[in-house]
């Protein structure tokens, strides 16, 4: 019996739900195109060895750089890098965790009709449905309360500062 579905593609094959080899391959060399530009654009930089005199260097010493920095600059280290990681990472939780815990506190305010100043840590974590399972912590950053005031010293030893004063979280990780 002939092919009443009409599905039959260019190449000849039936391979139903309207698709053919060719509209396969496309998609597949489409996949690989992407495939290969992103690892192109997220791959690490290779270290380039260059030969020259630097001044406090042996001449015909080499060198380490990584394309787009000076010659003779120093090379990256892998520590530094995860470390400098850690602290983006760090700013970036601060930020968020005063963010949950603003939201929360607008929250508990409209929900329960009080003064946002009269929130504390405790109402917001505990009763039947708590606004948060628990109040965030870190050893990079506090977050408080104040009158109802999302409070953060970053990193811990420093002394509050109101969420959303400029670089508020900025030290978190140092």
């Amino acid at each position: 019996m002939g092919d009443v579905s009409g599905n039959r593609g260019a190449s000849g094959i039936n391979l139903g739900f309207g698709f053919n080899l060719i509209g396969l391959l496309l998609v597949v060399v489409i996949l690989g195109i992407s495939a290969a530009v992103m690892v192109s654009s997220f791959g690490g930089s290779t270290p380039v060895k260059t030969s020259g005199t630097t001044p406090g260097t042996t001449p015909g010493a080499t060198t380490e750089t990584t394309p787009g920095t000076a010659t003779g600059a120093a090379p990256e280290t892998t520590a530094g890098n995860i470390g400098a990681i850690a602290k983006q990472s760090a700013v970036v939780a601060c930020e968020s965790d005063a963010t949950e815990v603003e939201t929360a506190i607008q929250e508990y305010s409209a929900v329960n009709g009080v003064a946002s100043s009269v929130v504390t840590p405790t109402l917001l974590t505990s009763g039947p449905s708590p606004d948060l399972v628990s109040f965030p912590s870190s050893p990079d950053y506090t977050i408080s309360i104040a009158s109802g005031v999302v409070m953060i010293a970053a990193p811990t030893t420093s002394a509050p500062v109101p969420y959303g004063t400029s670089g508020a979280c900025a030290k978190a990780g140092s």
